[in-house]
């Protein structure tokens, strides 16, 4: 998960949920850029206004915004996987940009872009990074804050997390 051989290119919901819990930055540390499709970054600035990554979105210098050089290809993915618009643009734009991974925290859009030949992280995933670089000391901490704002994401999923990184389950001491 390097930003060095080609872009990163990311989906609304990491980016949401690290600017909830206050490790947005952890993507520039990360990465340097992240690219985004326009209807992502509608998705969190525009239709997310006051909410979580709205204002930090649009305030991240290192988050650009790239528009899809053929258009109807987002269309096809998401008929084709069953998806989402802004899960659709973000997968095409991943394989028309050669993303070395694309950030997405929804199921099925991970599925899809499995499908589609493309390498994928979460926002557990971007954590889990983060920790191994030494950027962040209280990963325990960071799921804690996680779970509060992404009920969704499964306790066991963490616990897993951090047992592959050495690190005491949540709910011990």
């Amino acid at each position: 998960m390097s930003g060095s051989s080609g872009p990163v290119i990311s989906n609304a919901s990491p980016l949401i949920l690290l600017s909830a819990i206050g490790r947005l930055d952890l993507l520039r540390e990360l990465f340097g850029q992240v690219i985004v499709a326009p209807e992502v970054f509608n998705e969190v600035t525009v239709k997310g206004e006051g909410r979580p990554g709205a204002r930090e979105v649009v305030e991240a210098d290192f988050i650009r915004t790239q528009e899809l050089s053929d258009p109807s290809a987002a269309a096809r993915i998401a008929q084709e996987q069953g998806i989402g618009a802004g899960e659709a643009a973000t997968l095409a734009l991943a394989r028309e940009m050669v993303a070395v991974v694309v950030l997405i925290d929804d199921k099925r859009g991970r599925t899809a872009a499995r499908a589609l030949g493309l390498a994928v992280a979460g926002t557990v995933g971007v954590l889990e990074r983060g920790h191994e670089r030494g950027l962040l000391p209280d990963l325990r901490s960071d799921y804690l804050r996680l779970q509060v704002v992404a009920g969704w994401i499964a306790p066991m999923v963490l616990n897993a997390s951090l047992r592959r990184l050495g690190l005491p389950p949540l709910g011990e001491g």
